[in-house]
């Protein structure tokens, strides 16, 4: 970690930052008592500012929509505009089963850990309800704000970072005016919010979501990643905190809390304090937990192509999150130790293998992230997962390693320039064609066995074709049965003849064609 730290100016500790002063947001409240105030014409000046910057108001905006836009504009220190056209390559070439069941559930269940949090949360609606809303609209944010471009102003990840700044003050709103009435205060609930400080309500812990949010899609999603062979080097560290830096400032947060994170160390420090600063997960925090995984599982299984059951899911993501948060908060979180063999170390072997491919030139790390941004597709884990009943290999097999050989997260995330060599499209094709190729390897194993018994019967002078008698399938060559459903008919349909009147002419009782 040294050296990459070399190049930059000293700083400071995240251990010096009080996480609780900076996660409040006057800015982003005194914006929502503003739109409640003005109504309509506020609203489309934000929405018009948002989209193409200050310059595109024609009439004076309202004063906490102006402070607003020319914060967003600012930007924090550090930030290539070069990186936001290219988007978070590093957590881009995550394969979207991995990014799903490790990174999004880690994600929602660091910010669940905070009591405050799950009591606020509980209040909207029963978990069990809520979970699937919250996990699609965490994976659509997140995405959004991942993809090329998707922080530039006016896009969608842009446009969706600044409205959650905003929900989350409206949160802040809606409680301190619940609280003032429970406490027979003014009815109308109205003060004025641009000008509170670390001392006032909106600063209490319940405020910190924002900045477990941003831990947990960095730190807690790559620490969950982990579990699962997915690993980052220093270099890709800094890129993230520097990409997701601009994330934070987005989202309201003081830069004196997320500046000084350059890689996972800084934000390991960072995590700690905020955890001392936080109670202890309560049921709250468990309730809305296991609605989550159960949630996440259930959607997963039952998305097309999928191939692990809703059980094997379950005991995926239970075994990633035990192993993020370590045991003592698991257990708080009501994470149970999974009941069959730990098989997480021959996940991870077989990620590491995958991921090999992916870091051998930039061109496989592009094809990786293209196929990232494509959405999710079948994987092949169900091959070694324990399951309750029979697994079908067959919906394992080809096209799922296919996906796993060519998603990977890579230590070639076009961080570093220059074209691929020749080596780089092999790369691709050994990648993704490894499913495929373990199949049919199987299946010419089958065939073999099925042979050698034929022709031990035929020996023994019983079960003997006749002349017009097709081919079984143990005879077929099966490389060639594959290359012609790709196409190629003409030349293996020739050398498949030729190799069937070669075996018959070697058989007793089947003459030669």
């Amino acid at each position: 970690m040294t050296a990459p730290h070399a190049s930059h100016t000293p700083h400071a500790s995240p251990t010096t930052v009080n996480p609780l002063a900076t996660t409040v947001d006057p800015l982003a409240d005194a914006v929502v008592a503003e739109l409640d105030l003005l109504g309509e014409p506020a609203l489309r000046a934000l929405d018009t500012g948002l989209r193409h910057g200050p310059a595109a108001l024609h009439e004076p905006p309202p004063a906490a929509v102006v402070a607003l836009l020319r914060q967003l504009e600012s930007g924090p220190s550090g930030v290539d505009p070069l990186m936001l056209h290219r988007g978070d390559v590093v957590s881009l070439s995550v394969p979207p089963l991995w990014f799903g069941l490790c990174s999004l559930t880690g994600a929602l269940a660091h910010a669940y850990a905070s009591p405050a949090v799950a009591a606020r949360l509980a209040r909207v609606g029963s978990p069990a309800a809520m979970a699937p809303r919250r996990l699609a609209g965490t994976g659509v944010w997140a995405r959004q704000t991942m993809r090329p471009g998707g922080l530039l102003r006016g896009a969608p990840g842009y446009l969706a970072t600044v409205r959650l700044r905003l929900l989350h003050a409206r949160t802040r709103l809606t409680a301190l005016e619940r609280d003032r009435e429970a406490t027979g205060g003014d009815a109308s609930g109205r003060v004025p919010l641009a000008g509170r400080g670390p001392s006032s309500p909106l600063s209490l812990p319940h405020d910190d979501e924002r900045a477990r949010m941003w831990l947990g899609l960095t730190l807690v999603s790559f620490r969950a990643l982990a579990a699962v062979g997915i690993e980052i080097g220093p270099e890709e560290e800094h890129y993230l905190y520097r990409y997701w830096s601009y994330v934070a400032h987005l989202l309201g947060l003081d830069e004196s809390f997320y500046g000084n994170v350059r890689d996972h160390a800084d934000a390991e420090r960072l995590r700690a304090l905020l955890d001392t600063a936080t109670d202890a997960p309560d049921e709250n925090s468990r309730a809305l937990t296991t609605a989550m995984v159960d949630a996440q599982a259930r959607a997963m299984a039952g998305a097309p192509g999928a191939v692990l059951s809703e059980e094997q899911l379950s005991y995926l993501i239970h075994s990633v999150l035990r192993q993020a948060f370590g045991d003592g908060t698991a257990d708080r979180l009501g994470v149970p130790v999974p009941t069959a063999t730990d098989l997480m170390p021959l996940i991870g072997k077989l990620n590491r293998q995958s991921r090999y491919w992916q870091t051998f030139s930039p061109a496989s790390a592009g094809e990786a992230r293209r196929r990232a941004l494509r959405g999710p597709g079948p994987e092949l884990i169900a091959t070694v997962l324990p399951t309750g009943g029979a697994t079908d290999r067959r919906n394992g097999g080809g096209e799922g390693e296919g996906e796993g050989g060519t998603d990977g997260r890579s230590r070639a995330t076009g961080l570093r320039g220059g074209d691929a060599d020749g080596r780089g499209g092999d790369t691709g094709r050994r990648g993704g064609n490894a499913g495929r190729q373990s199949r049919e390897a199987d299946q010419r194993s089958r065939a073999a066995d099925q042979r050698s018994r034929k022709g031990e019967r035929q020996k023994r002078g019983g079960d003997r074709l006749g002349p017009g008698a097709e081919p079984q399938i143990g005879e077929v060559d099966l490389r060639v049965r594959d290359a012609e459903r790709r196409g190629n008919t003409g030349i293996n349909r020739q050398g498949w003849e030729s190799g069937r009147r070669s075996r018959e002419a070697d058989r007793p009782g089947i003459p030669a064609a």
